[in-house]
């Protein structure tokens, strides 16, 4: 099985861990630029962006909506859960968003309605 190398750095990420355990801030920084980059990458992908917004919802729900075949579908849900943006209620296995996916989706809004602003206003549509 092919890795990519977003999994062969979190299993050489894992291995340094091992060996010393503390890490500096320079370290920690690189870490978290390193994952909220690739985190945004998977939520810039529109089937991601569209499988974000319409939690919390039900699986087969999700799955509908999307139109994706079961392989592609758990492809996504696997990578959104993976950066730990979704989790799966145990109980009703209803998909919900994740106190990080909600921040990642809250911003990436806030960006959405800033540039719809920006472009009605470079059209004259609305007042500065």
């Amino acid at each position: 099985m092919k890795k990519d190398s977003e999994d062969i750095y979190i299993v050489e990420f894992e291995e340094e861990k091992e060996k010393d355990s503390l890490l500096d801030d320079k370290e920690i920084r690189q870490i978290s630029e390193d994952v909220t980059l690739k985190v945004l990458r998977i939520i810039g992908d529109k089937t991601n962006f569209g499988i974000l917004n319409m939690l919390p919802s039900y699986p087969e729900v999700v799955q509908e909506k999307v139109g994706l075949s079961d392989y592609q579908y758990l492809k996504h849900i696997k990578q959104l859960k993976k950066y730990e943006l979704i989790q799966e209620d145990n109980k009703t296995h209803e998909i919900q968003l994740t106190n990080s996916g909600k921040s990642f989706i809250e911003l990436i809004n806030y960006i959405i309605e800033a540039t719809d602003s920006s472009i009605k206003m470079s059209l004259g549509l609305e007042e500065e």
